[in-house]
């Protein structure tokens, strides 16, 4: 500030009147002391969260009862899935991943089954799905007349079902199976072709056809790749496969899996050659390498084998074994098979003492 300007200033203050303050000296300090001790009224620090506490209280009051509401009326819903899960022949408690033990306790079970039960039990149908790598195809045997989802399929380490878009009628008078594709089917690569006829031969086995029949609603035969137009298929016959395990991966079930067989070897012959690899990618041996097979007697569907073996690494390897060799015998012909020299007398179900029966399906799937 320049000099000249603050004397203006000052002059300016001097001509201003005084101002003195009378009070004295205790009332200034009582005055200032009250201002310092005075204290503010605040909100209370819990009133905000208890206006939302309750505010929450109140919604679960409204919407808990509806909510249970619902639940309940699902609950008392009637299951397809649960009845059937019920059925005393689907339950296998010893061994989850077996094949036929599954049945064969609803047989041998000594309480007379539901009503209901026994007709779902003599109701059987085949769903046939490729392996992941096309080169075998699975038969899947249910009491669901639903084939799987491929999302199902896929977890089970198989590939969905080919025959989505295929109508299968059966004449069982003329034991003739007509299977009819849409006008548009065109197919293209051999392993799919492949997958494909072996797929409606194996969900047509053992339904007493002789002649598979194949058209289309303007035509009376069906393109086949490199096979070109087909109008028939040949039926599965006796001794054309043996059966070995497919597995996918650690997490996937093990099925049976039909696997061809060359020329034309006797039961004896195919028996011992489920022990050798080969047939697939994901195919393993379903006799292990240790055993032996001869065919002691084979006559009127029952064929009694003798059998050397060492001592078996599990109980599972037993159980696969048993159900395959009897999947094969009854696909050369045989209803029982009698298991000599077994060492043991009971395995996942299996009276080994006596002759087995063999059921019809395969692969059950609850």
């Amino acid at each position: 500030m320049k000099k000249s300007n603050r004397q203006d200033v000052e002059e300016q203050l001097s001509r201003l009147p005084s101002i003195k303050d009378h009070q004295s000296r205790e009332i200034l300090y009582q005055a200032v002391n009250e201002k310092l001790h005075r204290k503010k009224k605040r909100v209370p620090s819990w009133l905000g969260p208890g206006f939302a506490v309750c505010a929450v209280l109140i919604l679960l009051a409204v919407f808990i009862p509806v909510f249970m509401s619902q639940h309940q009326q699902l609950n008392t819903q009637p299951s397809t899935q649960t009845s059937d899960k019920a059925s005393p022949s689907l339950e296998n408690p010893e061994n989850e991943s077996s094949t036929w033990s599954a049945a064969k306790e609803g047989e041998e079970s000594s309480e007379a089954p539901d009503a209901s039960l026994s007709i779902m039990e003599d109701e059987w149908f085949t769903f046939v799905y490729p392996g992941r790598n096309a080169e075998v195809v699975i038969p899947v045997s249910t009491h669901d007349a639903l084939p799987f989802t491929k999302e199902i399929a896929e977890e089970k380490g198989l590939s969905d079902r080919l025959l989505q878009n295929v109508e299968i009628d059966i004449d069982e008078a003329a034991e003739k199976a007509e299977v009819t594709f849409p006008d548009e089917f065109d197919p293209a690569g051999t392993a799919y072709v492949q997958m494909l006829m072996e797929s409606i031969r194996w969900e047509l086995e053992g339904k007493g056809v002789q002649t598979i029949a194949l058209n289309r609603p303007s035509y009376d035969s069906v393109p086949m790749g490199n096979y070109g137009e087909l109008d028939s298929l040949d039926p599965i016959s006796e001794g054309e496969y043996m059966f070995k395990l497919y597995q996918y991966n650690a997490q996937s079930p093990t099925y049976l899996a039909p696997v061809p067989t060359e020329g034309k070897p006797s039961l004896e012959e195919v028996l011992n050659l489920m022990k050798e690899k080969g047939g697939g990618t994901y195919i393993k041996p379903s006799v292990p390498d240790h055993v032996e097979f001869a065919v002691d007697k084979a006559e009127e569907g029952h064929v009694q084998l003798d059998i050397s073996h060492q001592e078996w690494r599990s109980e599972q390897e037993l159980i696969l074994m048993i159900e395959a060799v009897s999947a094969t015998a009854r696909h050369f012909g045989m209803s029982r098979v009698t298991f000599g020299g077994m060492g043991v007398e009971e395995a996942g179900g299996y009276d080994l003492t006596k002759p087995v029966d063999l059921p019809a399906p395969f692969n059950v799937e609850p």
